[in-house]
C-alpha cells in the first residue's frame, strides 16, 4: 500500500494511572484511526507521553492485584 502513515504524540500534563490510563489510550488511538481514515492514510503509532503519573495511595492495592493478574491480550479496535 503506498499511504502515508499518520502517527500521533498526545503530550499530557497529569494522569490517574488507574482511573484514566486505559481510557485516555483507547480514545486517542481511535482518534488517530479516525484522523488517518479520513484524510486517506494509514494509522500508525501512538505515543503517549506523560509528564506527572501517579496512583493515589487509595489504589496502590488494586494496581498490585492488576500487575499480578497480566494482560489479557491485544485489543484490535477498527472504524468502518
Amino acid at each position: 500500500d503506498d499511504k502515508p502513515t499518520l502517527n500521533m504524540i498526545l503530550n499530557q500534563r497529569s494522569q490517574d494511572i488507574l482511573a484514566a490510563n486505559n481510557w485516555n489510550v483507547c480514545q486517542y488511538a481511535i482518534l488517530l484511526m479516525m484522523v488517518a481514515q479520513s484524510v486517506d492514510m494509514i494509522p500508525g503509532e501512538l505515543l503517549h507521553v506523560i509528564a506527572d503519573a501517579h496512583i493515589y495511595d487509595r489504589h496502590v492495592d488494586i494496581v498490585r492485584e492488576l500487575i499480578v493478574c497480566g494482560t489479557q491480550g491485544n485489543a484490535q479496535p477498527r472504524c468502518a
